[in-house]
């Protein structure tokens, strides 16, 4: 998912990132991984992701589990959209 979206070069991105990991990534004119957690997760298996942000205070969770909580102020307002890397 990304959310504080200002264009294609400024972002966060949050899911799947490689074989049972899940990362925080900021996109500022190139990406950054804020953090990764481990999270065993299965192709064709369904999900339900959601994100919470407020002030600087970030949010995921996966299926009502709270997977990563992250504070950063790069990025503080901006659209919400899909993506992935």
């Amino acid at each position: 998912m990304i959310f504080r979206a200002q264009g294609t070069q400024r972002h966060y991105l949050v899911g799947f990132d490689g074989e049972d990991k899940v990362s925080l990534i900021i996109n500022d004119f190139g990406y950054k991984r804020l953090v990764t957690v481990p999270f065993s997760w299965e192709t064709g298996e369904k999900y339900h992701f959601k994100v919470q942000y407020k002030g600087t205070s970030i949010r995921f969770s996966i299926d009502n589990e709270v997977i990563i909580e992250y504070e950063d102020d790069k990025i503080s307002s901006g659209m919400i959209g899909i993506g992935s890397l």
